[in-house]
């Protein structure tokens, strides 16, 4: 072996690649480089054990360490000592983040309930992964059977789909805390049943704050009382809140205040609860992320997006504001408003890189309005205007008002924008774009469109983002594939290809 294979940065860069394949095939090399290279067998190990997302594993240690057969067709446990439990051993202390769903493995699917009580027949002493630092509980486990994983090292904690019983839960999540003094990272999501909404009010604000040095917090609120007392939690710089209360959230306004909160992400059960919880926040964070996934009563549209949007303007630190994402999918009007005029309190937000805006109604936009946001938000590096649009409905923006956008923001690196590709006036000559040029964008989408003339919509964007690698999106599985063929419009397909065949013909 290479002498070069033993030092720390090159392994670690190696593995990282390994990484990076699909997790079956990353733990076949991992498993292949431990059986063939005793030098490099420990650091295999580490990564193949590191993170498992079944107890199984574990457990087969000691069934194929304790058992021996006689033939095909029996086995017996071997009874002459206690079990060994050097192999198990030899692999639980490597283990540092655990993620059960209940089942894994196919056919040899074996229940998270079941593997635990072998090590509890077995007498194997707890915590049974003595370095475990990360465990997601999820699928309606028991809380009961967490406690021989919990370990004073556990640092991120997620439980979530458990129903509350008004005896045994509580009892059971005030023990966590002194198993787990040093949780930086914490998930709460449950069940509540109708009658004991004051009980778990009380005690999960105290169980919560309970962890002075809570960093990240994801949780399902009881009601006002269990996200005011948060203000407690100092150090806490990301809080995910998931409101699926029946009545609306009134808190008082600017009744919360974490000053060291960069990120607010909420799942709210009505806008008057997403206003409340913004009118709340004495300042902004930078990041703010709202999800409204029903809206109950009313015929609303995209207009009504503006009581949201009303408490940021309002605040005095909007200018903290870098990051803002709403995802609005279940309005009832098909209404269609000038989308520029529902933002407009956002301009006051002069330092937003990231603006991320989907909704069912038609959301219109022309390249007036296109190039009012590139000057109120000039720092601006992400643009996502995403309406589900039918393709039948042509947009507003043409390419002038995309080329002001890369003009007035240079640092853009990603844009969704439905965008008329129809309209090709003072764009047909060599240089469309006039000089402007932005090499950052690689992975925009802008096919939702109707296409008249691909060569030119090709030549156009060659011109303003010579850097492109697809017009689909980012993360899309691209044009080649069934979903993508039946709904784009026609064209795009051919405005791809025209534009690597041009870069082709660049490199010869």
């Amino acid at each position: 072996m290479h002498h070069a294979l033993l030092v720390p940065d090159i392994l670690d860069h190696i593995f990282a690649f390994i990484k990076a394949d699909s997790q079956q095939i990353s733990r076949r090399t991992f498993a292949a480089l431990a059986r063939t290279c005793s030098a490099l067998s420990d650091a295999s190990l580490d990564a193949l054990w590191s993170e498992l997302r079944s107890l199984y594993p574990l457990v087969s240690c000691i069934y194929d360490t304790n058992m021996k057969l006689d033939n095909e067709d029996t086995s017996e446990i071997n009874t002459d000592s206690g079990p060994d439990l050097t192999v198990f051993h030899k692999y639980a202390y490597r283990v540092h983040k655990v993620e059960l769903s209940g089942y894994e493995g196919g056919w040899r699917a074996t229940a998270v309930p079941d593997d635990l009580g072998v090590f509890h027949v077995l007498r194997i002493p707890t915590p049974l992964l003595p370095n475990l630092t990360h465990l997601a509980w999820t699928d309606e486990l028991s809380l009961a059977l967490l406690w021989p994983l919990l370990n004073p090292r556990l640092l991120s904690l997620r439980i979530s789909s458990f129903q509350w019983n008004p005896k045994s839960t509580p009892l059971l999540l005030s023990k966590i805390r002194g198993l787990c003094p040093e949780l930086n990272t914490l998930g709460l999501l449950f069940y509540l049943s109708e009658g004991y909404e004051a009980i778990a009010e009380s005690f999960l604000s105290r169980v919560i704050c309970s962890w002075k040095k809570l960093e990240v917090l994801d949780y399902s609120p009881v009601g006002c009382e269990c996200i005011l007392n948060l203000s407690a939690l100092s150090c806490l710089r990301i809080l995910r809140l998931r409101v699926d209360n029946i009545s609306d959230l009134n808190l008082p306004t600017n009744s919360l205040s974490f000053p060291s909160l960069h990120t607010l992400q909420f799942q709210a059960n009505s806008l008057a609860t997403a206003n409340s919880i913004l009118q709340a926040m004495r300042t902004l964070p930078k990041s703010i992320d709202i999800f409204l996934p029903v809206y109950r009563s009313g015929d609303v549209g995209v207009d009504t997006v503006e009581p949201i949007l009303q408490p940021i303007s309002q605040n005095v630190s909007c200018g903290n504001l870098e990051e803002f994402r709403l995802n609005v999918p279940a309005f009832l009007s098909s209404g269609a408003v000038n989308g520029s005029n529902v933002l407009r309190p956002l301009f006051l937000c002069c330092n937003l890189r990231v603006l991320r805006i989907m909704m069912t109604p038609l959301f219109l936009l022309v390249d007036d309005d296109l190039r009012a946001m590139a000057s109120a938000w000039p720092l601006l590096e992400e643009l996502e205007l995403f309406d589900c649009r039918n393709f039948t409905r042509t947009p507003e923006i043409t390419f002038h008002g995309l080329i002001s956008l890369l003009e007035l923001c240079p640092n853009l690196r990603f844009f969704n924008l439905a965008i008329d590709a129809t309209k090709l006036d003072g764009l047909r000559d060599d240089k469309p774009g006039r000089g402007v040029c932005n090499r950052l964008v690689k992975y925009p989408r802008l096919v939702d469109s109707h296409i008249s003339d691909p060569e030119t919509v090709a030549r156009i964007l060659l011109d303003i983002l010579p850097e492109l690698e697809t017009i689909w999106g980012e993360g899309s599985p691209g044009p080649f594939t069934a979903m993508y063929s039946s709904t784009l419009p026609q064209g795009w397909d051919e405005v791809y290809k025209k534009m690597l065949d041009s870069k082709a013909a660049q490199r010869l």
